[in-house]
């Protein structure tokens, strides 16, 4: 009789506590990675990737290792053999719609990246460097903002690493991104 007070306490405290963007689809942050259905390249063994997807009805459509679909999103998921770890996971919208997340869920979520990669930018791609990994976004929109819509989101664990690519400068110009890509290439 104790435990349904108590239950009802935890369900409306966890009620008032508002999901994000990214948390109502998936992403969220494991320790001090972003992972995906609490898969976190870098940390989660291949196993029990399998078995989170299991539990989310994942379906292997091919026979290829590491695609899998819930609903019109394709999840490809690519593991160390040696280690066991899972490497990789890239999210996109088969039916080629853009995902419900924008460029600006993500830096608000994670927070600004240590740096990222500006020669990326001429092909609609944006890589944000965060400590443990490359966050890559595929934008919608040939300008970054905010409110650019995302197409599909990668994600790579890396060893820490805060010394490759600029210093983000925040949302900016075209001409902004171009210039740093310009300084790269001299």
């Amino acid at each position: 009789m104790l435990l349904v007070p108590i239950g009802g306490a935890v369900g409306y405290g966890r009620s008032q506590i508002e999901q994000t963007t990214l948390e109502s689809f998936g992403l969220h942050k494991c320790s001090d990675r972003l992972c995906f259905l609490d898969i976190a390249p870098g940390v989660t063994r291949w196993s029990k990737a399998l078995a989170i997807l299991e539990k989310h009805g994942a379906l292997q459509w091919t026979r290829q290792e590491g695609i899998y679909f819930i609903d019109n999103i394709r999840i490809n998921i690519e593991y160390n053999p040696e280690t066991q770890l899972v490497t990789y996971i890239s999210i996109i919208d088969q039916t080629g719609n853009v995902l419900p997340l924008t460029a600006g869920d993500i830096v608000e979520y994670l927070g600004n990246p240590c740096r990222f990669n500006p020669d990326t930018y001429q092909s609609l791609n944006l890589i944000l460097i965060y400590r443990y990994a490359f966050v890559t976004i595929g934008l919608d929109a040939p300008y970054t903002s905010p409110t650019t819509p995302i197409k599909y989101i990668e994600m790579e664990s890396i060893s820490d690493n805060c010394i490759s690519g600029e210093v983000w400068p925040g949302f900016t110009t075209s001409k902004q991104y171009w210039n740093l890509y310009l300084n790269i290439k001299d």
